[in-house]
């Protein structure tokens, strides 16, 4: 039986669920405690709501001077530039003002050579609330291969989803991307699954959370975006910059492979830290996600 561990962070609930293998039991429960731990060390080090995280000290102090940060850290950072830069700012690491062109990632300045960053301006806002989930999903994993364990699968409140290795005796994990019987499945291997889309109950009301950094307009409710990335990190970035590309007026895909779940359109893509190829699937043959995904025909953006 799997072990399964679990953990509330950054708002939502954590789960590993992991293949013991031939290692002794207590070995892998303690592995998956340190693996939740470094779930946690993560919501604390990009917590905007602790004055003692590592983001407060950048808000703080890097306006001034450049702040020396850890490499992990800087990676991060490096990770999510990439993605707004290949989006076209599609996707945003900052709170932008639109009325203030001067207050977006531009203002971010990294300096690979001494591991640091600096802001350009007081006023700039860090939000890495579009990547941090799975940022933390890929440190558990690393946490978990370093203490012997291949075989796992880890996400984040369901919308961020990273496979290691696969459960005894199959292929790779199958992950179901909603809760009913006919949901799309997708098989994941040694990758990572992120899912973007506005949140149902508040789109009810009016209030979208999932917004076009350049443009200022919400992202359309109907649609549902589901990036496959080699991590969780990369793979929740631009799950959230295919879901507002695709709500551009501009947005125009070959739709000929298309299939349809919970009255939604679903858009697959890949994603990587500097190009993205997307497939659009839609209402019209009816096909379920994981019998395209093999074959899936890949749009290039650019």
């Amino acid at each position: 039986m799997p072990v399964v561990l679990a953990t509330p962070a950054m708002g939502t609930r954590f789960e590993l669920v992991l293949d013991a293998g031939f290692l002794p039991e207590r070995h892998v429960y303690a592995a998956g405690e340190a693996a939740l731990e470094e779930i946690r060390q993560v919501e604390a080090r990009w917590s905007a709501f602790r004055s003692d995280s590592l983001l407060a000290h950048l808000q703080r102090e890097a306006w001034h001077r450049a702040c020396l940060i850890e490499p992990d850290d800087f990676v991060l950072l490096q990770m999510a530039l990439g993605v707004w830069r290949a989006s076209a700012g599609a996707f945003d690491p900052t709170r932008r003002d639109h009325d203030r062109a001067d207050l977006g990632p531009e203002a971010i300045a990294l300096d690979a050579r001494h591991g640091s960053v600096s802001f350009k301006t007081r006023e700039l806002r860090l939000d890495l609330g579009g990547i941090a989930k799975g940022w933390a999903l890929d440190r558990a994993a690393s946490v978990l291969r370093q203490e012997g364990i291949h075989n796992a699968l880890l996400h984040g409140g369901s919308s961020s989803v990273l496979a290691l290795g696969a459960p005894p005796g199959q292929a790779a994990w199958q992950v179901a991307l909603d809760t009913g019987a006919n949901a799309p499945v997708i098989a994941l291997r040694d990758c990572a699954l992120g899912v973007s889309s506005q949140d149902v109950q508040l789109a009810s009301h009016g209030r979208m959370h999932v917004v076009d950094p350049v443009r200022g307009t919400p992202a359309a409710s109907e649609l549902c975006a589901v990036v496959i990335g080699p991590c969780a990190a990369i793979a929740d970035a631009w799950s959230t910059a295919l879901l507002v590309q695709a709500s551009r007026p501009e947005w125009d895909l070959d739709s000929s492979t298309r299939s349809v779940f919970a009255g939604r359109e679903w858009l697959i893509g890949r994603g990587r830290a500097g190009r993205r190829d997307w497939s659009r699937s839609g209402s019209e043959h009816h096909a379920p996600i994981h019998d395209l995904e093999p074959t899936l025909p890949l749009y290039a953006l650019s």
